[in-house]
């Protein structure tokens, strides 16, 4: 399988090199070529992580490389344009999150992947981190979706000052929902703003329900005095406590306790490199085998709607989000995403 990366930057570097070189390692893929505006980033990157060749013009590198899938990490406002040009080639296309700045450009990337029945996946790698997974596992052995009566995660992070935080926030965005294992149904948004910090920064603190009845709260905290993230969900007679950072705050590590009935029943702990605990290497490798295999990766760009709506709506800070018209079979955004009087 012949791969090309689009994209040579600071994050593809630290994260998606990595992961694409030790899948080439372990054979199966040839790192064919890669590709960036920033010539001497595309190179840097080709000598790196081992590919074949360094381009600066995306489509140059199809029409030789002929690639039989592509990996898309580029800032968000590009990500769609791209993805669409990509897409309309019939190339399997695994894209970095969040994919767009909102429905609507994530619609045009479904449709152009839904006309040629292209195989598409969305970075969200929590859902591919070892304790995620075993967490998960859990869930799945012992507690049906109606079951979990509430799940609450917790996003913080030292110092973050973006003008728009929610392209973060929608990684605790879609790890709740796949650990609820259930759509949203409600989320009530509320914010405390933070102009003194610098335009746009601001905390959130979601508030919800899913389709299953389980009860939800995100908490995301930007500027706070430790980088974190973790989950707690509980359930009659069960409770899991989940840590995606490690204790300096900056390496994800993995740790998970499941009590039951009082008692510790299991503690987790992950092993491996970086990319494995974060599951970089994960969503990868899953998204490879999709494409050999001919089914269907995930998430896909067809479960990120729900995700995208809420990180929408953290973006022009309206205070609920109502799903209840999608169950009817509307994607009419003004049905969906609704500001309180």
């Amino acid at each position: 399988m012949k791969l090309c990366t689009i994209g040579c930057g600071g994050h593809s570097s630290d994260v998606h090199g990595p992961a694409q070189q030790k899948a080439a390692s372990e054979g199966g893929i040839h790192l064919a070529a890669c590709c960036d505006l920033n010539e001497a980033l595309a190179e840097t990157y080709r000598a790196r992580f081992g590919f074949e060749r360094a381009y600066t013009d995306i489509q140059t590198m199809i029409d030789r490389e002929a690639p039989d899938a592509i990996c898309l990490i580029v800032p968000t406002s590009v990500t769609c344009d791209l993805a669409v040009d990509v897409l309309r080639q019939g190339i399997p296309l695994f894209l970095e999150k969040p994919p767009g700045l909102g429905t609507a450009e994530l619609d045009r990337m479904r449709a152009a992947a839904d006309a040629g029945k292209v195989p598409n996946q969305v970075a969200f790698n929590r859902r591919y981190m070892p304790v995620v997974v075993r967490t998960h596992d859990i869930l799945e052995t012992h507690l049906p979706p109606d079951a979990i009566q509430q799940i609450n995660y917790e996003m913080t992070r030292f110092d973050r000052r973006d003008a728009d935080f929610s392209t973060t926030a929608i990684h605790a965005i879609d790890a709740v929902r796949f650990l609820a294992r259930s759509p949203y149904h409600e989320v009530r948004i509320t914010y405390r703003e933070m102009p003194w910090m610098g335009d746009g920064v601001a905390a959130f603190t979601l508030d919800g329900t899913c389709e299953s009845g389980t009860q939800v709260r995100l908490n995301i905290q930007p500027i706070a005095g430790k980088t974190s993230e973790g989950a707690c969900i509980h359930a009659a007679e069960h409770t899991l406590r989940l840590s995606l950072l490690g204790a300096d705050g900056r390496q994800f590590q993995g740790y998970l306790e499941h009590w039951r009935k009082d008692r510790l029943a299991e503690r987790f702990q992950a092993t491996g490199d970086l990319i494995e605990r974060n599951g970089t290497y994960g969503e990868f490798a899953a998204f490879l085998d999709a494409v050999r295999e001919g089914f269907t990766p995930a998430p896909g760009l067809d479960d990120c709607r729900q995700q995208m709506a809420l990180m929408e709506a953290l973006r022009r800070r309206l205070p609920r989000v109502d799903f209840t018209e999608t169950r009817r079979g509307s994607l009419d955004q003004e049905l969906i995403v609704s500001r309180l009087s």
